[in-house]
């Protein structure tokens, strides 16, 4: 009977691993930093434990004391997953009070021109020199900023859907055509799978939704959209 209880027990330890850690993450072979000290703790438990089952000749203490250890575990691990998806509802609660404060949602409305010439402000608050490209012809660069001698060439998307590869094709070709250190794409909303890994083996940043609401409350605490644009 106590072997069965410590098979049971192998397979709980197992759930509140893989609770902590996560499938994926286990997957990767990454774990969350903070969590690695209580997987460690429950580990040299279970080993010792483990040790003191076979070694022991009153087994029902073994079985009394692992059963202790096992509601530890469960209620820690239990516990541990309700804070965590606290914590993840207060970040995305605070992410949504700081897109609306960012206007976000008002440059949602814009159309692609207004959306360049709001950037355009934007990078002139920040002490930039800014250069408005043609609205065709433009070689793939919507606004051109500099500052230091730094060039910087900026495609931007003011997009519904998630901005796609093509988007970090031109703006690159566009950084080689205006001589630009550095190439970024700007969006009010996100990218695809390819065209984040393009850009990150061609150095193209790319400005997200999140990461221009940042920008924006960064630039302009106190305006709205409207009186930047």
């Amino acid at each position: 009977m106590g072997l069965e209880i410590l098979i049971i027990a192998a397979i709980i330890y197992l759930i509140c691993v893989l609770s902590i850690y996560g499938f994926q993450e286990l997957k990767n072979l990454r774990g969350k930093r903070r969590n690695k000290p209580k997987i460690f703790v429950y580990s040299i438990m279970w080993i010792a434990l483990f040790i003191s089952y076979f070694s022991s000749e009153n087994k029902g203490y073994s079985v009394m004391i692992l059963t202790l250890i096992l509601v530890v575990m469960l209620i820690s691990t239990f516990y541990g997953i309700i804070k965590d998806n606290k914590r993840l509802e207060e970040l995305r609660l605070l992410k949504l009070k700081r897109l609306r404060e960012s206007g976000i949602h008002e440059i949602d409305q814009m159309d692609g021109y207004e959306f360049e010439r709001y950037l355009k402000e934007l990078f002139k608050s920040r002490g930039y020199s800014v250069i408005k490209t043609p609205n065709s012809g433009d070689f793939g660069a919507d606004v051109l900023i500099e500052k230091d001698g730094f060039k910087i060439a900026i495609q931007a998307k003011r997009y519904q859907g998630n901005v796609g590869i093509k988007a970090v094709q031109e703006i690159q070709s566009a950084m080689l055509y205006y001589k630009s250190d550095e190439a970024w794409v700007i969006t009010n909303s996100n990218y695809t799978k390819s065209a984040k890994e393009l850009a990150e083996k061609t150095g193209v940043r790319l400005v997200n939704r999140e990461k221009l609401a940042t920008l924006i409350l960064d630039t302009y605490p106190n305006k709205s959209v409207k009186e930047v644009n």
